[in-house]
């Protein structure tokens, strides 16, 4: 910090003396001006003066006349020359004030918008926290952390890794931060840099998967397929990788291996758990091939007075949470796919469920909401723009809905 405001007091100074040498050329050519023209009205004086003498000489004028022209003449150039000065050197302090007003206010803007103190101040809280944030999070898996407390630890996991390159647990953890606040794209590059550093890490193809799932994308979803498949050849009994797996299987219409994976975890479960329960409702619509998806056919459109808001590189995001009180608040379904053309139509359905046990078929009653971001993240942020609605489920039936996005999030 201190290099920062050395660096903006140089910036001050420099800027200072650029101003200040052309006052100083121009104090130069008044004073040389204001010269020239004193040596004139001394001349002009002189001459006065002599033509006084002649007209006494002539007796045109009396002796106390002559005398008394003569003071007025001299009192004359005195004052003149006097308020010359006093121009002269007026004109210099106020150029020389305004000089300096003018230096502080572009050398104060300009090193605000290079140095972004705000932002630094920022960086420098996250960096001091950052150990504190770290073991609230990591050790102690924290309920209470909150998203801007998570944006700051990875802010301070990034600041590492500049340092640490190549330190795999670390680019984990911070793919796991972003995932936690939604950031699905940098927590995918996350978790790619740390495999590429170490392509063996188990624990590392499970978090790939989970992001690469909520992305929705067919590509994605198959890439999430081949690395649980190898997970599981080596650690069979992973119960998170069987559970992401079976959800995948499900995306991908793979029914085969959803139910063979849902079986296996479902073994896995103490009967008196309600996930064994759920499980068994998955495998029941999984074997019953005359069951209809359960979910939404929604159409987006975006109000007029806010489409030139729309960014130009950004995300759609469609997700549906329980409407009830008190309800969790993670969504039931999501999807997010790249801005297109307005309106847009996609399903949204059991199919796009986050967990293995919480989809659509688990609630009756829904608010809908479409949101613009520039990230894929499903918690607001300052900038987004949103429209909601709620609307009841049907079991086995997908609802045309549409939803405007009418609402821009100013806090």
């Amino acid at each position: 910090m201190v290099e920062v405001y050395l660096a903006g007091l140089v910036l001050v100074v420099a800027a200072a003396l650029f101003i200040l040498l052309p006052w100083i050329r121009a104090s130069k050519n008044l004073e040389i001006k204001a010269a020239s023209q004193r040596d004139m009205n001394i001349g002009l004086t002189r001459q006065r003066l002599d033509e006084i003498e002649q007209e006494r000489a002539q007796h045109i004028i009396s002796d106390d006349a002559a005398e008394q022209a003569k003071q007025e003449v001299q009192l004359a150039l005195v004052e003149e020359t006097g308020e010359q000065g006093t121009l002269t050197s007026s004109l210099s302090r106020g150029w020389l004030g305004i000089s300096f007003v003018i230096a502080l206010m572009i050398t104060g803007g300009v090193y605000w918008h290079v140095s972004q103190l705000n932002k630094l101040h920022h960086w420098q809280h996250a960096i001091d926290t950052f150990p504190q944030l770290a073991k609230r999070a990591v050790i102690e898996a924290d309920a209470t952390v909150t998203p801007q407390e998570l944006s700051d630890l990875a802010l301070g996991l990034r600041t590492s890794l500049q340092k640490k390159p190549d330190d795999a647990i670390a680019w984990l953890l911070l793919g796991r931060v972003y995932n936690a606040i939604g950031y699905i794209e940098p927590a995918i590059n996350a978790f790619e840099r740390s495999l590429k550093i170490d392509p063996a890490h188990l624990s590392t193809k499970v978090s790939l998967s989970q992001s690469l799932l909520m992305t929705g994308d067919a590509s994605q979803l198959k890439k999430a397929r081949s690395l649980l498949v190898e997970v599981l050849r080596q650690q069979p009994d992973d119960t998170d990788a069987l559970g992401l797996l079976a959800i995948v299987a499900s995306q991908l219409e793979d029914n085969q291996l959803a139910i063979q994976t849902f079986k296996i975890l479902q073994s896995k479960i103490d009967p008196a758990d309600p996930m064994y329960a759920s499980i068994g409702q998955q495998l029941n619509k999984l074997n019953d091939t005359e069951t209809s998806l359960t979910g939404f056919t929604v159409s987006v459109n975006v109000a007029d007075d806010i489409k030139h808001k729309i960014p130009t590189n950004g995300y759609l995001v469609v997700f549906a949470k329980d409407a009830a009180k008190n309800a969790k608040p993670m969504p039931a379904a999501a999807i997010t796919q790249s801005l297109k053309n307005w309106p847009v139509t996609l399903d949204l359905t059991n199919k796009n469920a986050m967990l293995a046990n919480y989809s659509l078929t688990n609630l009756s009653h829904v608010t809908l909401t479409a949101r613009i971001s520039r990230s894929q993240n499903v918690m607001p942020s300052v900038g987004d723009m949103q429209g909601k609605i709620e609307a009841e489920v049907v079991q086995g039936q997908l609802l045309p809905v549409s939803i405007v996005i009418d609402q821009e999030i100013t806090q």
